[in-house]
């Protein structure tokens, strides 16, 4: 990968070691999904679902959050969700990630989100803290397990929300 897309939309060099997808990579996470479309306030969302195994796993929307109201420039964030769990599944698990696109990159921009329950669950702790005033377009990627009985996998799948377009600070 050319050193030059290893830079932050400012210019800035990416500290070494971040995370980083190719637009192909990124492409290829949860594309056995379903998507349904939702109007809602003149706002076109996509969500991205998929009915694996013994559950329903969801990475919903992204938006701007209100619990980010407080910080400078604001925050964008999701809730992913397992629900419609039945027969022998005793253990959930999601563990998400915020990427913003650098224009030739997505790069993971926030630390592991992880989130371990028994049944149907929402994780409500992705937030993606906004740094600075630029308009950005963010995906949320989660990882999804459900299992039963002696840590046997029921289903796993990874999936991507559909693109957020947002304006941190605005």
């Amino acid at each position: 990968m050319p050193d030059e897309y290893l830079i932050s939309p400012d210019g800035t060099p990416l500290p070494p070691g971040t995370e980083t997808l190719t637009d192909e990579e990124m492409a290829a996470i949860g594309t056995t999904s379903t998507t349904s479309t939702l109007k809602l306030d003149n706002e076109t969302m996509t969500r991205a679902s998929s009915v694996v195994g013994n559950c329903n796993f969801s990475v919903g929307n992204v938006w701007k959050r209100s619990s980010a109201s407080s910080l400078p420039s604001g925050g964008i964030g999701a809730k992913p969700a397992i629900s419609r769990c039945w027969g022998a599944v005793t253990k959930t698990f999601i563990r998400s990630y915020v990427y913003m696109h650098n224009g030739w990159l997505w790069v993971r921009k926030t630390k592991a989100f992880e989130s371990y329950g028994s049944w149907n669950m929402v994780q409500k702790s992705v937030l993606y803290k906004c740094n600075g005033t630029r308009s950005n377009t963010f995906r949320v990627v989660s990882y999804f397990k459900a299992s039963g009985a002696r840590d046997v996998v029921a289903a796993k799948v990874q999936l991507r929300s559909a693109d957020y377009r947002f304006s941190c600070g605005g």
